[in-house]
């Protein structure tokens, strides 16, 4: 049974339960929630609007039988987008095995495990022992997921995912001080280089640097009480920056130039300057270009570096600003260019009580907080994912951003606040002995989704905010944390709507009626043409097979033309039915008599043809010509008949007379024959 308020607190406690690593979780979720955002009903968007099928309204016709091609539609569908037919038709077997819906979350993880276990072993070995997310994350994209697009730039994003995801479950830790205690030294390296690695990609060119620089500005006091702008060199921020983050800055001095760094590593002790020196994960590297390589490590700094990983004589580093972005860069020990290392003394952190604020253990001043309590307390750092509450001296607590509020539109924390303010929180979780407390602000409301289908029950009507597109249909906010999707298709009875900025715009408002409710996926299924009666009901008695009406020709596409027939509706004709009587095209923006040839309310379409119109008058006036003709042959013979019926009963005298008449009523049918 999964455990868990949300689904990805469903999926991560699954997950971990199974035996995979924190990191290794993490990465997998990354890459789920690339494709599916952790909806395991997600239909591939693209084919929402081919088969006109939403995620609830699919995973329903599949279940129940009504849609028969699930297996070879090559739709992606559930967490992971299965697409091709084999393991599609594996999940739909395993499904029905279970007995369960194919948009069951536990359902397709279990699959996914099998997955993973029957034919994917490297990679679940991967993940069980991964130590770092983006080593998990890629793992999934590049051996399990394996999307056509696998470049540097979706590796990335998909592991930054992942680090989202370690940082809510895996690294909330909230402890005193700066990073806190109950991690070993190698727990907290990796947390240093967990937190570089979810920067990685950041750039000036977009501008997502300026949150590294905001970063390194909010942590106060300021080196040598100088902010950093966003147009000046930032590896030493960076470096700094990721410090920060991990709340660390007791063991990594904070600077934003590599010399003053250098300077404050050698006054912590923390400094090695031998060239041979082999680096850890967590150490920071410095560079010298002008370094020959001899052992002149006595030359100033030019850039610095967090080492990733080393493997035999090769270093593996994330650096900010290089080539204006945060990237990867490998050297060799003892190789050129190397100016020396500032190594964080990790191991005091691992062993010692606390960070440099001195205040009491978690265990103490904790004592008498529990879950559930409502505790104050002031916002003392602010990340885009959070921020860390004070709630005593030496106890502070994370607020994720996603309990933030019940609205699902994922925004960065400093939406909600800003250091300084005085916020009330819920206990969420406390664990004393990790001396971590994660807190939550919308647990002080009530979830707008309880009760939800008393308050919006199908078939009620409401106002709505529009509050994104896609090509499939309008993402709208009924009411605060309460979303809903207007299919394309809900938007008109009559009109053919390729985008949905053709009826309204973003931040507008928009009438729906409620079509369905997904209580477990916190979303609602709207329409806004549901709001009319469908007018296809008159249509029926208006445009029977056969009749005629003025049409205005709107569009030409490759098969044919768009007619409008007034009052918003529109039917087609195909290109070889707008041939025109005096043998030419009809064109755009034309009006002309088109017949009604075929007509489908439950398909709501209407087939066209100018060209009937007149074709069928010629053909109806040929008949006509022939059918007098055909009377005016028939009625010679009856005369002829009569004719014959008489010279049998006349005289001799009458018999040649009636013979001349004989011979030019049959000379006359002659020449009509010959007609």
């Amino acid at each position: 049974m999964l455990t868990g308020k949300t689904n990805e607190e469903k999926i991560w406690n699954y997950l971990v339960g199974k035996g995979l690593s924190a990191a290794g979780a993490a990465g997998l979720m990354g890459n789920l929630y690339a494709e599916s955002a952790l909806n395991p009903k997600n239909l591939q968007n693209s084919y929402e609007t081919k088969l006109s099928y939403t995620d609830a309204t699919y995973t329903t016709a599949v279940d129940n039988g009504s849609y028969s091609n699930f297996v070879h539609d090559s739709a992606g569908y559930g967490l992971a987008q299965w697409t091709f037919w084999s393991r599609k038709e594996g999940l739909l077997a395993f499904a029905q095995d279970a007995g369960k819906s194919i948009g069951d979350l536990e359902m397709q993880l279990d699959y996914l495990l099998k997955e993973l276990t029957e034919g994917y072993k490297g990679v679940l070995d991967t993940l069980k022992t991964a130590s770092d997310v983006q080593t998990a994350s890629d793992s999934v994209l590049l051996n399990f997921e394996r999307p056509a697009d696998q470049s540097t730039a979706v590796k990335n994003k998909r592991a930054g995912y992942g680090q989202n995801y370690y940082k809510k479950y895996a690294a909330t830790a909230s402890a005193p001080g700066n990073g806190g205690t109950s991690m070993t030294e190698q727990e907290l390296r990796q947390k240093v280089v967990s937190i570089a690695q979810s920067y990685l990609g950041c750039n000036e060119a977009d501008g997502s640097h300026k949150k590294i620089i905001d970063l390194y500005n909010s942590h106060k006091p300021l080196a040598r009480g100088y902010a950093v702008k966003y147009t000046d060199a930032w590896c030493s921020t960076f470096a700094s920056a990721v410090a920060i983050a991990a709340r660390m800055t007791d063991i990594i001095p904070t600077e934003c130039g590599c010399g003053k760094h250098i300077e404050l590593f050698k006054k912590l002790g923390s400094w090695q300057e031998n060239d041979a020196y082999v680096p850890s994960p967590g150490d920071y590297i410095f560079y010298d270009w002008d370094d020959n390589g001899s052992g002149d490590c006595t030359g100033s700094a030019d850039h610095v570096g967090i080492v990733e990983k080393v493997s035999g004589k090769t270093i593996t580093v994330i650096e900010g600003n290089y080539s204006n972005s945060v990237k990867r860069r490998t050297i060799t020990v003892n190789g050129k260019n190397i100016r020396g290392y500032g190594v964080p003394k990790y191991s005091s952190k691992a062993t010692s009580s606390g960070g440099s604020t001195g205040g009491s253990t978690g265990t103490t001043t904790t004592g008498s907080l529990k879950v559930g309590d409502v505790v104050k307390g002031k916002v003392v750092m602010m990340y885009d994912y959070g921020a860390f509450i004070e709630i005593a001296p030496g106890v502070e607590g994370l607020i994720h951003v996603s309990e933030m509020s019940w609205n699902q539109h994922l925004r960065s924390a400093q939406d909600f606040m800003k250091i300084g303010d005085e916020v009330e929180a819920v206990i969420l979780t406390l664990d004393r002995e990790e001396r971590k407390m994660s807190l939550g602000i919308k647990q002080l409301t009530s979830d707008p989704w309880e009760g939800i289908e008393e308050r919006y029950p199908v078939g009620s009507r409401h106002t709505a905010k529009v509050r994104n597109f896609t090509n499939f249909g309008i993402f709208v906010e009924i009411a605060d944390g309460i979303d809903g999707l207007i299919h394309i298709s809900d938007l008109s009875w009559t009109k053919k709507i390729k985008h949905p900025a053709e009826i309204t715009q973003i931040g507008a408002d928009i009438d729906v009626v409620v079509l369905g409710i997904d209580k477990e996926n916190r979303r609602l299924s709207l329409g806004h043409k549901q709001l009319e009666e469908n007018p296809w009901n008159e249509f029926e008695s208006k445009f029977p097979i056969d009749s005629v009406h003025e049409g205005t020709i709107t569009e030409m596409t490759d098969r044919g033309a768009v007619v409008s027939l007034g009052d918003n509706i529109e039917g087609f004709a195909p290109s070889r039915q707008l041939a025109k009587e005096d043998g030419t095209t009809a064109k755009v923006g034309e009006t002309l008599p088109f017949k009604v040839t075929e007509f489908s309310k439950m398909t709501r379409h209407i087939t066209l043809s100018h060209t009937r119109t007149f074709e069928d008058a010629r053909r109806a006036e040929e008949k006509a010509a022939k059918d007098e003709k055909r009377a005016s042959a028939d009625a010679t013979k009856a005369n002829v008949k009569k004719i014959n019926a008489a010279v049998e009963k006349t005289t001799l005298g009458d018999i040649t007379g009636l013979a001349e008449l004989k011979a030019r009523l049959e000379e006359a049918e002659s020449d009509k024959k010959a007609e």
